[in-house]
């Protein structure tokens, strides 16, 4: 698949889900919290920053919907929309620990970060358009880890693991 093909195959797969009797929302992920399955944790640096060297963050590729469909709180800015796609300017979601590590005091909304991801090439600076609430990874017992969310319509995955809300 193309990119395009690839971004546009799982919103029609999603539409299919959310469609099913008693799913309220569903989105995708490439690395699931608490699935121990391709946890990515990925470099990031923030523009303009004292310190230029790469820091570490969980990172994570999703769909619309990842936040509500899990119950994630958007604390600050907007999530992620159709209008985030391969045209429109790079954007990123942050959790509340990285802005509050890397911002302290400020409001991280409309600042840079660039993460070690890309389509091929050097990666973009990424706007930072919201930040959610802290998310567990690995275990109940560890704190949550900064993390790094990219729409998936602007870095399109193959390999994306399915969440569905459920009235049941």
């Amino acid at each position: 698949y193309t990119p395009a093909q690839s971004a546009s195959r799982f919103d029609e797969l999603l539409e299919q889900i959310r469609q099913s009797p008693g799913v309220l929302d569903a989105a995708a992920d490439t690395s699931l919290p608490l699935s121990g399955i391709d946890n990515m944790y990925v470099g990031y640096k923030i523009e303009g920053q004292a310190d230029p060297g790469w820091h570490t963050a969980a990172t994570s590729v999703i769909t619309q919907n990842f936040f509500r469909t899990l119950g994630i709180p958007l604390l600050e800015g907007r999530d992620f929309t159709p209008r985030d796609d391969l045209k429109a300017p790079a954007a990123v979601i942050i959790s509340k620990s990285l802005a509050r590590e890397e911002f302290p005091g400020q409001d991280p909304i409309g600042k840079r970060i660039k993460t070690g991801l890309s389509m091929g090439g050097e990666p973009p600076w990424r706007r930072i358009i919201g930040v959610v609430g802290d998310v567990r990874r690995d275990s109940l017992t560890d704190s949550p880890p900064p993390s790094v969310y990219l729409p998936e319509g602007q870095l399109p995955f193959e390999d994306m693991r399915f969440v569905v809300r459920s009235a049941v």
